[in-house]
C-alpha cells in the first residue's frame, strides 16, 4: 500500500507557488522542482523524473513541509573536533620553542616524538597525520637538524668553525 499523499498542506502548496526560481543555489531550485512536481504526481514519477529514489522526493517534501526553503537547503554536516585544546596547544608550541619535552630533556623533535609525548603527558591519543595538520593550523613547522656525518668528531668540528670563523663573508684578497 502507498503512503498518504498529504504530506503537502494547502498552505505548503500556496507558498510552492510563491517561491520564484530566482534561488541562487542550483540544489535548492533542483528540490524544489521536484516538491512542486509532487504536488500533482505520484512519488515514484517524479522520482523517476528527476532520477532519484521516492523515498528522497517524499523526505523533500517534509523537510519542506516542516521548514520552508531553508529545509531544502545543504546543511553543513561539521568536521571533528580537534583532539587537542588551546590549553594543550600552548604547551607543544611551548615544547617546540624551547627544544625541550615536559620533563625539561632537550628533544629534537620529529612528530611522532611529538605524538607519544602529548599521549604521555595528557593522555590523548593523536595520529602523526593528525599531529601535522595540527602544527600547520598552529603556524608551526619542525626544524630540521643539519646532516652530519657518522665518523665526524665534535674537536674537528670546532676546529673548522674556529678556523673559517674569519672568512665567513669575506672576499679573499
Amino acid at each position: 500500500m502507498a503512503r498518504p499523499k498529504k504530506l503537502l498542506t494547502e498552505v505548503d502548496i500556496a507558498n510552492l507557488n510563491s517561491i520564484t526560481r530566482g534561488d541562487s543555489t542550483a540544489a535548492v531550485g533542483y528540490r524544489l522542482a521536484a516538491v512542486r512536481a509532487y504536488v500533482s504526481h505520484s512519488a515514484e514519477e517524479v522520482a523517476s523524473f528527476f532520477d532519484t529514489e521516492p523515498e528522497t522526493v517524499i523526505r523533500w517534501a517534509s523537510k519542506f513541509h516542516s521548514s520552508g526553503l531553508q529545509g531544502l537547503e545543504n546543511r553543513s554536516r561539521g568536521h571533528r573536533a580537534m583532539k587537542l585544546s588551546p590549553e594543550m596547544q600552548a604547551h607543544v608550541r611551548e615544547w617546540l620553542d624551547r627544544d625541550q619535552d615536559a620533563s625539561g630533556d632537550r628533544t629534537h623533535w620529529t612528530l611522532r616524538r611529538l605524538c607519544l609525548e602529548v599521549e604521555k603527558v595528557f593522555r590523548v591519543s593523536v595520529s602523526v597525520a593528525a599531529m601535522g595538520s595540527t602544527l600547520k593550523k598552529m603556524g608551526m613547522a619542525l626544524k630540521r637538524p643539519r646532516p652530519m656525518h657518522y665518523n665526524s668528531s665534535q674537536e674537528a668540528r670546532e676546529e673548522f668553525k674556529k678556523k673559517s670563523a674569519g672568512r665567513r663573508g669575506k672576499p679573499e684578497a
